[in-house]
């Protein structure tokens, strides 16, 4: 097999597996998939490929591989997929200035935020793991909470002293993933 672009983990490709967690027993399309997260069919093939093809999703059950996925967020994703941390913004909330993290953790320290034009919180921007991931969590609770514990994960490579809010982060994570035993 001719080894290329396709064989790599993508940053769109742990949005589009973090959606599919939050669909646990909902059975879903590409099309239906595609649209609840504002990317076309044929993104979201690709990205359920290269998911199947890094042990990440199991196309024969049609479900992520829970597991994997946690191994690979809690230690993987902040050399991988860095958060950056920018100036401050007003925008929709992430890492721990964000539910779970926000509940979980004393408040008082910084607060972060994904750069949007639909956000309302004032915070230090990140980078979000694709541009149009504030606007897909506006309508989904469930992955803006997957998504906003992955950035506690991202944004701690980046801050010193920030193992805490990692440890919680992945443990939260860990809980929503493997809730089932999966």
């Amino acid at each position: 097999m001719k080894r290329g672009s396709q064989d790599f983990l993508h940053a769109q490709d742990l949005v589009v597996a973090l959606k599919l967690v939050g669909l646990r027993d909902v059975p879903w399309a590409y099309g239906s998939l595609a649209a609840a997260i504002a990317m076309s069919p044929s993104q979201v093939h690709t990205s359920v490929r290269r998911l199947e093809r890094c042990d990440l999703f199991n196309a024969s059950r049609k479900e992520t591989s829970n597991r994997n996925l946690l191994e690979l967020l809690a230690h993987g994703v902040r050399f991988v997929f860095p958060g950056v941390v920018g100036p401050l913004g007003r925008e929709v909330a992430t890492a721990s200035s964000a539910s779970p993290l926000d509940r979980l953790l004393p408040s008082g320290g910084e607060r972060f935020v994904w750069a949007s034009k639909v956000g309302e919180n004032v915070g230090h921007t990140v980078d979000p793991l694709v541009a149009r991931v504030p606007e897909m969590v506006v309508a989904d609770p469930g992955l803006h909470e997957l998504l906003a514990l992955v950035d506690a994960v991202r944004i701690g490579k980046a801050r010193i002293g920030k193992a805490r809010e990692r440890a919680v982060a992945v443990t939260q994570l860990e809980l929503r993933l493997l809730a089932d035993g999966a």
